[in-house]
C-alpha cells in the first residue's frame, strides 16, 4: 500500500494517508481563571515516517476517549483522513510547517509488525547561542515574572529527558568526539600495557554518506566554522542527519553506466540507518 509522505502534507485536502510511528504523547491542558481549576483540552502527538520527516497531530479529549484503538508512544500507526493547517507560534515542538488536527472520521489502525526504516526518535538540535535569537521572537510577555539571582530552566508538559539513550543522535555525537580525540574512561583492574606507536601512511576518504539538513534534506556545508543549509536561508545544523549517498558502478558488455543509491533505498537494503552503519563499523575495527 502506498503512504503519503509528512513532507508532502499541505492544506489542500484531507485525504491523507500516513504510516508513522507515535514518538511523543503529552495532554494539553488550559486552566479556567474563573474557577481555577485545569480542563483537559486533548492530547499532543508527535508522529514520524520512514523518510524521517516529522509533524504534530492533536486529538481533542472527546475523540481520544472514544476512539477504538489506544495509541501509545513507540507503536506503528496507519492513519486516514484528518485535516491540516499551517502550524503557527513559534515555539513549537517541532518545525514542521503542518499541524495534523483528527476529526471524527479519522481512522487509525495500529501495527504489530516492526518497521525498521521508521526510527522510534527524532530531535532537532540547536546550539546554544542560538537560543536568545529564539526567545526574542516572543511578541508579547505573557506573564510579567521577574527574579534575581541565577535563571533556571524548568520543564513543560511536553518535555521529557533521556538519558544515555540509544538512539542515531547520540551515536553521532560519540563518533563525533572520538574523531576529535576525546576518549571515554573505563574502570579497569588489570595491569596497564605499553602504549603502541603507529604511524597511518595513508588514509582514503569514502564518501558514502553526507551530512543533510533535518528540514529540506539539502547537503550543509561548514560556513565560519559552523554547520549550515544554504537553503534554508542560511540555517545553523548543530547535529546534521547522516544521510546515504553511494556511487555504484555498473556494466555489462557494452555499456558502463554511474548509479546513486541515495538514503531511502539503502536504508531498505542494509536494514540500518546512516550514524548505526557507522557505529557497527566502529565495533568492528
Amino acid at each position: 500500500m502506498a503512504y503519503d509522505q509528512l513532507s508532502e502534507l499541505d492544506t489542500t485536502r484531507s485525504t491523507w494517508n500516513i504510516k508513522v510511528c507515535v514518538t511523543r504523547i503529552w495532554p494539553s491542558i488550559s486552566i479556567q481563571a474563573t474557577q481555577g481549576r485545569e480542563n483537559l483540552k486533548g492530547y499532543n502527538l508527535i508522529l514520524l515516517d520512514d523518510n524521517n520527516s516529522h509533524v504534530q497531530a492533536f486529538i481533542y479529549a472527546d475523540q481520544w476517549n472514544s476512539m477504538a484503538v489506544n495509541i501509545d508512544e513507540g507503536s506503528i500507526y496507519v492513519i486516514s483522513n484528518f485535516y491540516t493547517k499551517e502550524a503557527t507560534g513559534s515555539c513549537r515542538p517541532v518545525s514542521s510547517k503542518i499541524l495534523i488536527n483528527f476529526s471524527p472520521s479519522t481512522t487509525v489502525q495500529k501495527l504489530t509488525e516492526d518497521d525498521f526504516m521508521i526510527q522510534l526518535h527524532k530531535f532537532e538540535f540547536v546550539d546554544l547561542g542560538d537560543l536568545f535569537s529564539i526567545a526574542t521572537k516572543c511578541p508579547n510577555d505573557e506573564y510579567h515574572e521577574y527574579s534575581t539571582g541565577s535563571v533556571q530552566i524548568s520543564s513543560l508538559p511536553s518535555s521529557k529527558i533521556y538519558l544515555n539513550m540509544d538512539s542515531d543522535s547520540v551515536v553521532a555525537m560519540r563518533y563525533r568526539l572520538e574523531e576529535e580525540g576525546y576518549t571515554f574512561s573505563q574502570q579497569s583492574t588489570g595491569t596497564p600495557q605499553e602504549p603502541v606507536v603507529q604511524k597511518v601512511q595513508n588514509v582514503e576518504e569514502v564518501d558514502w554518506w553526507y551530512n543533510s539538513c533535518s528540514d529540506c534534506e539539502g547537503e550543509v556545508e561548514k560556513v565560519e566554522g559552523k554547520l549550515k543549509c544554504t537553503n534554508c536561508t542560511n540555517k545553523t545544523i548543530a547535529v546534521p542527519e547522516k544521510r546515504y549517498r553511494i556511487v555504484i558502478l555498473a556494466e555489462d558488455s557494452s555499456e558502463a553506466y554511474n548509479f546513486i543509491l541515495m538514503d531511502r533505498a539503502t536504508r531498505r537494503l542494509t536494514g540500518m540507518t546512516t550514524t548505526k552503519m557507522q557505529s557497527e563499523m566502529l565495533k568492528a575495527s
